[in-house]
Parts: structure tokens; C-alpha cells; sequence
């Protein structure tokens, strides 16, 4: 995921802005991303994880995917209550979870504008994101498979 590549980062920079639960910046988590998908070989699909939150990520993420070979087929999102997804992340014990307002400030601030963009362009499926990993993993194996 680009949350765990970022994490694996041995930038105190980055390890120090994460750690206030905010985002690093742009041409930072790009820099990041971009290494990871250049260095997949050309016939492996990506699946990126809480990828092009902000808006201003989203034609960088196109442009990457097209200089790699590769083009966007869909984004799914994970529809969850934010009580429920508060107690998930109150679970996960990672020093970047400390603010769960500020990240639903941001998410409200931020990805709702996204999420528009990407369900414009016809790209946007939306799943049921509560229950089990095995069940939330099914619906999605379900959306990807129904094309």
C-alpha cells in the first residue's frame, strides 16, 4: 500500500510529519510512489491503496500509470461510518493514526472532491466496506471480476 511504503521511509522528514497524522507532501508521496510502480515489470497490474486522496494527485497518478504502461480501470470506494472506522483505526496501533479528527477533517476537506471527479469519468464503484476482511474482500473481488 502507499501508506506502508511510506512508513518503510528512513526520511526523519517524513517520518516526522506523519507522525503529526497530516499528509507529506505532494512531490514527496509521489517521489515515493513513483520509484515503486517504475520498478514493477510492465505486464503486473497495480493495485494502489488510499491513493490519490487529494485532488491535486490525481493527474500525476494518470501520468505515472500511462508512462508505465499502465491506465486507470477503476477505483473502488470503501463506504464505512466514521464511528466504525474510528474504532478500526483505534485498533491498528501506528504512530500515524493519533489524529482520526484531523484525518476525517482532511478526508471530508479532500477526497469527497475526488471521489466526484473519479465518479464523473465513470470510474467509481462503490462497496459496502463493513464486516469481515473476508466479506469487504469478496465484494471487491466481486466488483473487479463483474468488469
Amino acid at each position: 500500500s502507499s501508506g506502508e511504503l511510506l512508513r518503510q521511509t528512513a526520511d526523519p522528514r517524513l517520518i516526522a510529519i506523519m507522525g503529526t497524522g497530516l499528509a507529506v507532501p505532494p512531490e514527496d508521496f509521489e517521489a515515493v510512489m513513483r520509484r515503486a510502480v517504475l520498478a514493477l515489470p510492465k505486464d503486473r497490474s497495480v493495485v494502489f491503496d488510499g491513493v490519490t486522496i487529494r485532488p491535486v494527485e490525481v493527474p500525476w497518478m494518470l501520468n505515472l500509470l500511462r508512462e508505465s504502461g499502465r491506465r486507470l480501470d477503476r477505483v473502488i470506494l470503501l463506504r464505512v461510518d466514521e464511528n466504525v472506522a474510528n474504532e478500526r483505526v483505534s485498533k491498528r496501533d501506528r504512530y500515524d493514526d493519533a489524529k482520526e479528527t484531523e484525518r476525517w477533517h482532511r478526508y471530508r476537506a479532500e477526497t469527497l472532491e475526488s471521489i466526484e471527479l473519479y465518479r464523473r469519468l465513470g470510474l467509481l464503484t462503490e462497496i459496502d466496506g463493513t464486516g469481515t476482511i473476508t466479506a469487504v474482500a469478496a465484494r471487491i473481488q466481486d466488483a473487479l471480476s463483474s468488469g
